[in-house]
């Protein structure tokens, strides 16, 4: 970067932070979202720059804002998400009112994901003042939805060809702009449901207990060894019991019980696979329950997806965090689940590339460093222009 254009960022600092602070002091909790609220907060930002944008909604009030920055191709998308989940309980500070201390700033949304949303606001600000010099386009999404699904947000946007881009930078992954996630692991989930007879509790023979095969299955299921060949860039398949619901009250023999199962599964497998072996334990339980009815069904799957090592975004990532910060980020895998899986399925080339601390985000006193909200801006600046320029 030019010495000018480090000087522009470093001079930024306390404006970004303090948009970063409107930003988190409104209230998008998902449920119910409300993302109009910080939807505001960056027309304002945009307005003041002159930068172009607009709005799309598939539900009132879960607003999208696509803002663009040049013009034709390629297209470089940037994507962050207005939307964040539940406070909880533990904060030493209020949630909702963002505190700064110690080069932090403190308050939900902080890591995940409204510090990210403010340096790309400032990037495209700049990007907007050399705007002669792109030939290509800067796509900055304030998306809506994204700690449920994305059904309102990227998905909504991406299914609806309103997104369609070349390549596409997610900074949801924290990493402290040192690793890019290449891929994802694939996620299945399925319900297990054990049916029974309902009966009173002081007669259960009359009855069939819905819930004892069920346990009996999950004693099977937690044994049970997914497999896949070992990758170097991601962690084993893993299998998680999330959710059990089972019988009405304590004196009726209950006639249905269900459990909820994720499933996190490797490149080269298949959440079919994982399903049908579920379905066979089902079938070994019910033999060994006289009378006993189990069924399995698949409720969501969504496939893995792995880069190319040499896709250009990945490259052009690591040239500029190290021309810019003197990092050399490593490629990583994720087991879970970003907006990238949706972008990849429509072709177009995804990575993680985040700022934040790990273990962050989802927590009571989240935080981000004012430093690093600086310095992504700056890494994305330099990459926009490279890409586009």
């Amino acid at each position: 970067m030019k010495p000018e254009d480090v000087k522009f960022f470093d001079d930024a600092r306390d404006d970004m932070v303090g948009i970063l602070c409107r930003l988190i002091e409104q209230d998008t909790t998902n449920l119910p979202g409300n993302e109009h609220l910080a939807a505001k907060v960056v027309h304002e930002f945009l307005d003041e720059c002159g930068i172009e944008y607009k709005d799309y909604e598939k539900k009132p009030g879960r607003t999208n804002v696509v803002a663009t920055v040049g013009k034709g191709r390629p297209v470089l998308v940037a994507a962050a998400h207005m939307d964040v989940v539940p406070a909880g309980e533990g904060w030493s500070t209020e949630p909702f009112k963002p505190v700064v201390r110690d080069g932090r700033v403190y308050g939900r949304g902080t890591v995940d994901n409204k510090g990210q949303l403010a340096s790309l606001l400032y990037c495209a600000k700049y990007l907007k003042e050399h705007e002669d010099e792109l030939n290509g386009t800067f796509m900055l999404i304030a998306a809506a939805d994204e700690e449920r699904g994305s059904e309102l947000g990227l998905v909504y946007l991406v299914d609806e060809e309103i997104v369609r881009a070349d390549a596409a930078i997610i900074p949801d992954t924290a990493g402290n702009m040192r690793e890019i996630s290449v891929g994802e692991k694939g996620m299945v989930r399925m319900r297990v449901t054990s049916y029974g007879r309902q009966a009173h509790a002081s007669t259960p023979e009359l009855g069939f207990n819905a819930i004892w095969p069920l346990v009996d299955f999950l004693a099977r299921f937690r044994k049970l060894d997914l497999g896949g060949a070992k990758h170097d860039l991601f962690s084993p398949p893993t299998t998680n019991l999330g959710l059990i619901k089972g019988g009405a009250a304590v004196n009726i023999v209950p006639a249905q019980a269900e459990a909820d199962i994720d499933c996190r599964y490797l490149p080269g497998m298949s959440g079919e696979e994982i399903c049908g072996r579920l379905c066979a334990l089902a079938e070994e339980t019910m033999a060994d329950n006289p009378g006993s009815k189990i069924e399995v069904a698949k409720l969501e799957d969504m496939a893995p997806f792995l880069l190319s090592r040499d896709e250009p975004i990945i490259t052009l990532i690591q040239k500029h965090a190290n021309k810019v910060l003197g990092l050399e980020p490593e490629l990583t895998g994720m087991a879970g689940t970003t907006v990238c899986k949706q972008l990849v399925a429509k072709g177009i080339p995804s990575v993680g590339y985040s700022t934040g601390d790990k273990g962050v985000a989802h927590v009571a006193d989240e935080y981000i460093a004012v430093d690093e909200v600086v310095d992504f801006a700056k890494v994305m600046y330099s990459i926009v222009m490279d890409y586009c320029g």
